[in-house]
């Protein structure tokens, strides 16, 4: 018992993965921001939305396979952009 955690430790420790989360919500956006649109719309679909393919497809009115390699383009040009900043 002498060494768990305390309840102010773990509010503490809560604070920060929040100030944490918050920060690395912030860079993926503005890096989000940089990218081309179409490749800005694949990736934010792709990570923001958590819709099928299918669903973006018909909301964005473009093929699936569109969908899919705009997602996976705009994924790797946003994963380049973090971790040129990282």
């Amino acid at each position: 018992m002498g060494n768990e955690p305390g309840l102010a430790d773990l509010a503490q420790e809560s604070a920060e993965d929040e100030a944490i989360l918050a920060e690395n919500r912030r860079e993926v956006l503005a890096a989000l921001a940089t990218l081309p649109v179409r490749r800005r719309e694949g990736a934010g679909a792709a990570l923001l939305a958590r819709l099928s393919e299918a669903e973006i497809a018909s909301l964005m009115a473009i093929s699936p396979g569109t969908v899919k390699s705009n997602a996976a383009r705009g994924l790797a040009a946003l994963a380049r952009k973090l971790g040129e900043e990282s």
